[in-house]
């Protein structure tokens, strides 16, 4: 089975990541993750993965997917 995340709004977040991979985003092939906001997201020291991710960014977003 799995749960199929949308409609999620992440907005002002800033900071630094402890890890190489600053924001990831994997998502089902069956279930993708829909409509997901980014706004306004700096988190510096990382990167970004979005698999099988509908990802917006809204304002200014690092790292970007």
């Amino acid at each position: 089975s799995a749960v199929q995340v949308k409609n999620v709004v992440y907005r002002n977040i800033l900071g630094t990541s402890a890890s190489d991979m600053a924001i990831t985003f994997d998502c089902s092939k069956n279930y993708p993750c829909q409509d997901i906001v980014l706004d306004k997201v700096n988190i510096k020291g990382g990167q970004a993965t979005c698999s099988n991710a509908n990802v917006t960014d809204k304002g200014a977003v690092l790292p970007q997917c």
